[in-house]
C-alpha cells in the first residue's frame, strides 16, 4: 500500500518533482524491496527502467523537470507500464498457486492421507492420546466434504450432459437452424459498415471543429492587435493630457471618446455573446451525438435479443455477458463476464483501474467546466456594474463642464474688478479639476475588460479539451461495439460447426 499523502490539486497540475520521487521509488520497491536511490536521482530511474525492458528511452531532462506539460505524459505512461507489470506479475504467482493446489489435491489422491498419518504419527509420538479422537473426526469430516464436491461435480456433468442432448435433439429437428444463423450473420455484418460509417462521419466533424476553432484563434488575434492600439492611443492621449491645460472643451472632447469607447466595449460584449451562442450550438451537437449513440446501442440490443445471446443465461449466450450499456460520462463500458484466461489473470484488473482513472478525470474536468462558467457570469454581472458606474461618471463630467462655463464667464466679466474673486474661482476650478480623476477609472475599466476576456479564453480551452475527451471516448466506445460483433461472428461460427457436426 502506497505510504504517502498525495495533494488534493495533483490531478489538476501534475505532481511536483518530491511527488514523483516518492511515486515511482514505491514502484521499483515492489519489484526490489532493497531498492534506494544513489545520488543521481535521474541515471537511477533511467537504469532501473531499462533494466524491466521498458520500450520507451526516458531522457534524464524530462526527469528534471518532472511536472512540466511535456514531459508529464511520458512520465506517467512509464508509471502506468511499471504498474501493469505488477499486476500481471502478482496475478500469474496467484494463478501459478491456485494451479499448483489444484494439481496435488487431484493427481496426488494419496497427499491428504499421508497428511493424517503424519500428524497421527506425532500425536503418537507425544503420548497425546486424547487428541487422536479429534483428528479423526476431522479427517472423516475432510473426506465427506471431498466426497460431496464430487457428488456435486458429477451431478453438474450429468446436467451439461443432457443439456448436450437436447440441444442435439433440438438441432435434428430443426432444418432451418443453419440459415437463421447464417441470416443474423448478415445482419451483424450489415451493423458493423453503419458503425464504421458513423466512425468516419464522427471523424469529418471533428476535422470541421478543428478548422472553426482555428478561425476563432484568428478572430482573437485581431482582437489582440486591436488592443495593443487602443493601449497605444491611451499613451498618447496621456501624454496629450500631461502637456496641456483642461479645458471645456477637452473635457467634451474626452466625454466623446468615452462615448466611443463605451460602444467598441459593447461591441465586444456582442462577440462574445456570438461565442458563448456558438458554444451553446457545439453543446446540442454533443447531444444529439450522444442521442446517436443510444439509438445504435439500442438497436444493437435488440438484435442480441433475437440472437437469443442475452442475458448471460441465454440459450445461445455460451456464458458470454453481450450486453451493452453506454455510461452518462461515455468513459465506461459492461465488461464482459467470461474471457479468455490470460485476460483474467493479466489484462483485466489494470484496465478497470486505468478506466477508473479515466472516469474522475472527466468528472473532475466537468467540474471545472462548471466552475468556470460560474465565474464567467460573476465577471458580467461585475461588467454590467462598471458599465453603469460609468455612465454616472459621465453625468457627473458634464454637470463639472457646466459649472467651469458659467464660472469662466464669471471671471471674464468681473476680472478688472475682483481680482481675488476671480482667484477663488480659479482655485475651484482646479480643485474640481484634481478630483475628478476619469482618467485612472478608465484604467480600471479597461483592466477588467482584459480579465473578462481572458476568463473567456481559458473557458473555450477547458471547452475544446472536453470536446477532445469526448471524441476519444465515442471512439473507444464504437471500437468495443466492433469488438462484440467480432465476438458475435465467432460464436455464430462454432454454433455453425456444432450444427454441420450433428448433421453428419
Amino acid at each position: 500500500m502506497y505510504d504517502q499523502v498525495l495533494p488534493p490539486a495533483l490531478a489538476r497540475r501534475g505532481p511536483s518533482k518530491k511527488d514523483f520521487t516518492n511515486m515511482i521509488l514505491f514502484l521499483f520497491k515492489q519489484v526490489d524491496p532493497t531498492f534506494e536511490f544513489g545520488a543521481k536521482f535521474e541515471e537511477d530511474v533511467v537504469q532501473q527502467l531499462r533494466n524491466l525492458r521498458y520500450p520507451i528511452s526516458i531522457s534524464k531532462t524530462s526527469l528534471a523537470a518532472v511536472g512540466t506539460p511535456h514531459t508529464w505524459p511520458m512520465l506517467l505512461m512509464a508509471m502506468s507500464w511499471l504498474i501493469e507489470l505488477l499486476s500481471y506479475d502478482e496475478a500469474i504467482q496467484q494463478a501459478n498457486e491456485a494451479e499448483q493446489d489444484d494439481e496435488n489435491d487431484e493427481e496426488n489422491g494419496d497427499k491428504p492421507f499421508f497428511k493424517y498419518l503424519d500428524a497421527s504419527y506425532h500425536i503418537f509420538l507425544a503420548g497425546e492420546d486424547e487428541k487422536y479422537d479429534a483428528l479423526e473426526r476431522q479427517e472423516r469430516g475432510k473426506l465427506i466434504a471431498r466426497n460431496e464436491a464430487v457428488k456435486q461435480e458429477t451431478s453438474e456433468l450429468e446436467q451439461h450432459r443432457e443439456e448436450l442432448k437436447r440441444r442435439i435433439e433440438k438441432a435434428k429437428r430443426d432444418k432451418n437452424a443453419l440459415a437463421e444463423l447464417t441470416s443474423m450473420k448478415t445482419d451483424c455484418e450489415s451493423d458493423l459498415l453503419k458503425f464504421r460509417k458513423l466512425v468516419k462521419d464522427y471523424e469529418k466533424t471533428k476535422v470541421k471543429l478543428g478548422k472553426k476553432l482555428e478561425s476563432l484563434v484568428d478572430v482573437q488575434q485581431s482582437c489582440d492587435e486591436e488592443l495593443a492600439f487602443r493601449h497605444e492611443e491611451i499613451k498618447r492621449l496621456q501624454t496629450r493630457i500631461d502637456n496641456q491645460e483642461l479645458s471645456a472643451h477637452d473635457i467634451e472632447q474626452i466625454g466623446l471618446e468615452r462615448a466611443r469607447l463605451t460602444e467598441q466595449l459593447h461591441q465586444v460584449l456582442a462577440h462574445q455573446d456570438e461565442f458563448q451562442k456558438q458554444i451553446k450550438n457545439d453543446e446540442n451537437r454533443a447531444a444529439e451525438i450522444r442521442d446517436d449513440l443510444d439509438a445504435q446501442i439500442h438497436k444493437y440490443m435488440n438484435t442480441c435479443k433475437q440472437l437469443k445471446i442475452i442475458p448471460v443465461t441465454a440459450k445461445n449466450s455460451l456464458n458470454f455477458d453481450f450486453a451493452l450499456e453506454l455510461d452518462p460520462n461515455l468513459e465506461e463500458l459492461g465488461a464482459v463476464q467470461k474471457l479468455t484466461h490470460r485476460l483474467k489473470t493479466e489484462i483485466r484488473h489494470a484496465a478497470l483501474q486505468l478506466k477508473q482513472n479515466r472516469v474522475a478525470r472527466a468528472n473532475a474536468g466537468l467540474d471545472d467546466a462548471l466552475e468556470l462558467d460560474e465565474d464567467l457570469q460573476k465577471c458580467e454581472n461585475q461588467l454590467n456594474i462598471e458599465i453603469e458606474s460609468e455612465k454616472l461618471w459621465e453625468s457627473k463630467v458634464k454637470n463639472y463642464a457646466e459649472q467651469m462655463l458659467v464660472e469662466r464667464e464669471k471671471r471674464v466679466e468681473y476680472f478688472r474688478r475682483k481680482t481675488a474673486a476671480t482667484e477663488e474661482v480659479e482655485k475651484k476650478i482646479t480643485n474640481i479639476t484634481n478630483g475628478d480623476n476619469l482618467v485612472e477609472e478608465e484604467a480600471m475599466s479597461r483592466q477588467h475588460l482584459l480579465d473578462v476576456r481572458k476568463a473567456s479564453a481559458e473557458m473555450k480551452e477547458g471547452y475544446q479539451a472536453l470536446l477532445d475527451r469526448n471524441e476519444r471516448a465515442v471512439t473507444h466506445v464504437l471500437t468495443a461495439c466492433i469488438n462484440h460483433k467480432d465476438m458475435v461472428d465467432r460464436a455464430i461460427s462454432s454454433l455453425e460447426a456444432e450444427v454441420n457436426k450433428v448433421e453428419l
